[in-house]
C-alpha cells in the first residue's frame, strides 16, 4: 500500500472519504497533526500558520520569506518521516504538492456540487443559503491563493491527480471503494525502490529543515543529495566559518547516514571533503 493522499476544497466531503478509507485499510488518518508539528519544530507559531491559512496571503509568507520556506521544508520532512514508517492517508495541506517526488503516492482530489457543499457549511455554520455560498466561495477563493503562493500551481488543475471523485453521484463507501481499488494497482505498490525513494526524500528534508531553522539554507548556494543512506551535500558558501555552522548542523541532524561534504568556501575558494 502506498501513501494516499486527498485534497478537497470547503466540506466536499473529502474529510468523510479519507476517515472511512483510513478505517477501510487499516491505515492512520493524517491531517491537521502535521500542520502543528511542522510549526512547532521550525519554530513558528501554530495559531499563526492556521490563522494566516483562514485569510489570503500576507507578508507572514511573502514570495522570499524565510518562514515560509523553513516551514515548507519541516512539512516536508514530518510527511517524509511518517511516511518511512509505513502508509497512511493524509487529507488537506497539499501533500502531493509536498511529496511530489514520491512516485508511488495516490493523489486523490474529492469535489462536490455546490448544493452539497452549501448544505454542510448549513447545517455546521448555522447559516442560511446565501451566506453558505459566500462562505464557500471565499474559502476556495482564499486556499486556492495559498497554494498558488506556496508551490506556483493551480490547485484545480486536475493534472495534479491520478483520481478525481465527484460525490454529486457517489456515496462516501463507493468513492472509497474507487480509491482502494485504485491503491491496489501495481504503479502505487510499496517496494524496495519505493522505499528507498522514501528514505532518500526524508534524510534530505529533514537536514534541509534544520538548515532552513538556522538560516544556512538561504544564505550560500548548496544542494543536498541522498543515496544508499549517504548525504552529499554540494555547492558554495560565503566562508569557511560558514562551512563550519552548514557541516555541524549536518552532522546534529543526520541520524545514522553517512555525510559526504563537498562546500567551496566562496572567499577564499577552499573546498572542504569529508
Amino acid at each position: 500500500m502506498t501513501i494516499i493522499s486527498i485534497s478537497r476544497g470547503t466540506l466536499a466531503g473529502a474529510t468523510l472519504v479519507a476517515e472511512k478509507l483510513a478505517s477501510d485499510l487499516q491505515l492512520p488518518c493524517v491531517s491537521r497533526e502535521v500542520v502543528i508539528d511542522a510549526a512547532r519544530d521550525g519554530g513558528i507559531n501554530e495559531s499563526n500558520i492556521t490563522e494566516q491559512m483562514d485569510a489570503l496571503p500576507t507578508s507572514l509568507f511573502n514570495n522570499y520569506s524565510k518562514e515560509r520556506d523553513t516551514y515548507l521544508w519541516y512539512m516536508r520532512s514530518a510527511l517524509c518521516q511518517r511516511a518511512t514508517q509505513g502508509s497512511y492517508v493524509y487529507h488537506g495541506n497539499a501533500c502531493h504538492l509536498l511529496l511530489a517526488n514520491i512516485s508511488s503516492m495516490l493523489r486523490v482530489n474529492v469535489v462536490a456540487p455546490m448544493p452539497y457543499r452549501c448544505k454542510a457549511v448549513m447545517e455546521n455554520q448555522q447559516l442560511d443559503l446565501k451566506a453558505a455560498e459566500k462562505y464557500i466561495q471565499n474559502i476556495d477563493k482564499w486556499r486556492s491563493k495559498w497554494v498558488r503562493h506556496l508551490y506556483g500551481v493551480d490547485w484545480h488543475d486536475p493534472s495534479l491527480y491520478d483520481l478525481v471523485i465527484n460525490l454529486e453521484k457517489l456515496s462516501v463507501d463507493e468513492a472509497c471503494q474507487l480509491i482502494s481499488q485504485t491503491a491496489a494497482l501495481p504503479q502505487f505498490s510499496r517496494n524496495d525502490k519505493t522505499q528507498a525513494e522514501l528514505t532518500n526524500m526524508a534524510l534530505v528534508s529533514r537536514v534541509s529543515a534544520e538548515l532552513a531553522k538556522g538560516g544556512e539554507l538561504f544564505t550560500g548556494q548548496i544542494k543536498l543529495s541522498a543515496e544508499n543512506n549517504i548525504l552529499t551535500i554540494s555547492g558554495k558558501a560565503r566562508s569557511k566559518e560558514a562551512c563550519d555552522v552548514i557541516h555541524h548542523a549536518a552532522k546534529q541532524s543526520i541520524g545514522d547516514a553517512e555525510l559526504h561534504f563537498e562546500v567551496v568556501a566562496a572567499m577564499d575558494d577552499v573546498s572542504w571533503k569529508i
